[in-house]
């Protein structure tokens, strides 16, 4: 399960979402922080009434809103499986098979917008599971997941 605070508790300082490390089937995702890094994915500048409104009406926010915080949510599921294998949490600024990754870590909307818009930008690559991440997680939930105690999939 997953909740959906205003503000992570589990990580200083709050990021958009985290897995206790220590209880890894607690997840944790930050809308507030969700909220900053969807307007900074798609490059809006909100300083008024006026502009929320007509940020608001268009719509495009709170589509990105609701991915980000649902892509993310996947993301830290998936370390309940995975743990730290797999090439979860792999960092798209030193490898570039993480662009557009579920897998992928950070919280910047500048630095990858991919979680709330669905793709890396440039050039476009569409949200998917890195391979290895992909692999595992059917390993570990191809014939359906089913805990009887013990460790899931390792």
């Amino acid at each position: 399960m997953t909740k959906v605070l205003n503000e992570v508790t589990l990580e200083v300082p709050p990021g958009c979402g985290s897995t206790d490390s220590y209880h890894v089937e607690r997840h944790e995702v930050g809308y507030l922080q969700n909220m900053m890094e969807a307007q900074a994915a798609l490059q809006l500048i909100i300083n008024n009434a006026q502009d929320l409104s007509t940020v608001l009406a268009e719509g495009s926010i709170i589509r990105a809103m609701g991915r980000g915080i649902g892509n993310i949510a996947a993301h830290e599921i998936a370390h309940q499986f995975l743990k730290k294998c797999c090439a979860m949490d792999a960092n798209p600024e030193v490898d570039e098979n993480a662009k557009g990754t579920f897998n992928a870590t950070g919280c910047s909307g500048v630095r990858d917008p991919s979680p709330w818009t669905g793709y890396w930008p440039d050039p476009r690559i569409l949200l998917h599971w890195q391979q290895p991440a992909l692999e595992a997680l059917g390993r570990c939930l191809g014939g359906g997941w089913r805990f009887f105690g013990g460790d899931p999939c390792h």
